[in-house]
C-alpha cells in the first residue's frame, strides 16, 4: 500500500465538516487541522522512513503542518465523506493511528457525515 500526505484543501474540508457538526469552535480550527495533518505526516514518515531516507522532505511536510491555518470553505456532505475516507486511508500506516486524537476526531466527523451507500457494479 502506498501512502501520501494529503493536501491542505482536504484538511480544510474536514475542519469545515467538524465545524458544521459543532464538534468544536472556530477558535480551535487551526489546532485541530494541524493535529489531523500531523497524524497523516507521521504515517507517511513511518511508511517511507523519511527521517533517514529524506529528512528534507519530512521537514517540508512538518513546516506545512505548523503553518496550517484553516480557510473557510463549504464542502458538500459527499466531499466531506471522501475527505474522511482519504485521510483515514493515508494515515493508518503507523501503529498509533487508531489510538490517536486525530482518529477519534475523524470518527466523530464520520458520525455527523455518514458514508453514502456505495453501489457495486458488476463487470
Amino acid at each position: 500500500m502506498s501512502a501520501y500526505v494529503v493536501d491542505k484543501e482536504t484538511i480544510d474540508q474536514l475542519i469545515a465538516g467538524a465545524l458544521r457538526a459543532r464538534l468544536f469552535g472556530i477558535d480551535e480550527a487551526n489546532e485541530k487541522g494541524q493535529m489531523l495533518w500531523r497524524e497523516n505526516v507521521t504515517s507517511v514518515s513511518f511508511r517511507y522512513n523519511l527521517p533517514t531516507r529524506d529528512a528534507t522532505e519530512l521537514a517540508q511536510y512538518e513546516g506545512d503542518v505548523e503553518a496550517y491555518t484553516y480557510e473557510a470553505c463549504d464542502p458538500t456532505g459527499e466531499t466531506i465523506d471522501a475527505a474522511i475516507d482519504c485521510l483515514d486511508y493515508q494515515s493508518c500506516e503507523h501503529d498509533g493511528w487508531e489510538a490517536s486524537a486525530a482518529h477519534a476526531l475523524l470518527k466523530s466527523i464520520r458520525i455527523a457525515f455518514p458514508a453514502k451507500p456505495r453501489i457495486m457494479r458488476r463487470a
